[in-house]
């Protein structure tokens, strides 16, 4: 199951080192929303592949659903968000890119959070480079 192409977050791509896998659409991939495929995985319906982990917490740390993919992972979406009608801001859009230069390169992707929370092994996973 994949996030509706409609979310700003879609994405096909899987990443695991320098291998990258693009998902087909066929008739085993599913497009839903957030809330459908938590629902669909929980009842064991399928795989989900971009769901927030956040979303899906409390049935990982209960082991009602595990890791799958070990190393493979969505390129970390980036997110920063405002009020919609200050959506086209140029003074908006200033300190999102000033948010991005100079803070972006001290973090480390959220998706490693979740990996050391789990207790996910990261012997497969590389860090990003820092600019």
């Amino acid at each position: 199951m994949l996030r509706n192409s409609s979310n700003r977050s879609f994405s096909r791509r899987l990443e695991n080192r320098d291998a990258v896998f693009e998902i087909e659409s066929d008739e085993k991939v599913h497009f839903e929303d957030a809330y459908s495929c938590r629902t669909h995985l929980i009842a064991g319906e399928g795989i989900s592949v971009n769901l927030v982990p956040s979303f899906v917490a409390d049935e990982l740390m209960r082991g009602d659903i595990v890791p799958v993919l070990p190393g493979w992972h969505r390129r970390p979406w980036e997110i920063c968000v405002c009020r919609r009608d200050s959506d086209h801001s140029p003074l908006v859009s200033e300190m999102a890119d000033l948010i991005v230069e100079n803070f972006k390169k001290h973090t480390v992707d959220s998706w490693m959070f979740w990996y050391r929370y789990f207790s996910i092994p990261l012997e497969s996973v590389v860090l990003p480079a820092v600019d």
